[in-house]
């Protein structure tokens, strides 16, 4: 039923002309009505077969994506959760990258799910590397940073995933996009916030573009 699915949004993807398709990596099989039935549904199969077993699963369905994706010219990203979802977070997600083992398949960095749990952003880029497809830009206040350790899953909520746009967070926007450049990242800058304040919509895309021209104006003064 996993593999059906991921093969029918490889054939959307392609009728879109798209080139990425980003996304979570923890949803098991069957329908599910609230996010956290979502993860409650992937706990409950750790419980069951083990955290290593579940893993080497999802990342041989991610390796079949990867072929269907390689075919028809896209590629796939895994987008970084933080605690929002079981497989997100830095120790867990490049595990299953590796384990999934395909050129089309890497990453989608959300800047906001790090910074929301005390995540570098900078450090995210350089784990990604070469297989960093594309982003998912928006700020935050770092809200979570202290939520224990042994807290597998926190839900997300606007107060504290707060999709604001870069700039109105504290993540330190110059020092990500010196990593960016340091692994010659030269794919698309997606902004993925409700606009910026007080604009209407299209000049406020305008004004948040201008203001990331300043910041790479700024990181080279470094």
């Amino acid at each position: 039923e996993v593999l059906d699915k991921l093969a029918r949004n490889i054939e959307f993807g392609a009728r879109l002309k798209a080139n990425v398709l980003v996304t979570h990596p923890e949803r098991s099989a069957g329908h599910h009505k609230t996010v956290e039935s979502i993860y409650a549904a992937y706990l409950r199969e750790e419980e069951r077969h083990g955290r290593d077993a579940v893993i080497g699963v999802i990342a041989d369905n991610f390796r079949a994506m990867g072929e269907w994706a390689r075919a028809a010219g896209l590629t796939v990203a895994l987008e970084n959760l933080g605690r929002f979802g079981p497989l997100g977070d830095l120790e867990t997600l490049p595990l299953l990258v590796r384990r999934t083992d395909h050129p089309s398949v890497g990453y989608c960095l959300d800047a906001g799910h790090a910074h929301a749990f005390g995540e570098s952003v900078p450090h995210w880029v350089d784990v990604m590397g070469d297989k960093l497809f594309t982003t998912h830009f928006h700020d935050n206040r770092g809200k979570l940073a202290g939520v224990p350790p042994t807290t597998r899953f926190v839900a997300a909520g606007k107060e504290v995933d707060e999709h604001l746009s870069p700039g109105f967070g504290t993540i330190p926007w110059i020092d990500v996009i010196q990593s960016l450049r340091r692994i010659g990242y030269s794919r698309p800058v997606n902004f993925e916030t409700g606009g910026w304040p007080g604009m209407e919509e299209t000049a406020g895309c305008r004004q948040a573009i201008a203001w990331w021209r300043t910041c790479e104006r700024l990181a080279d003064s470094r």
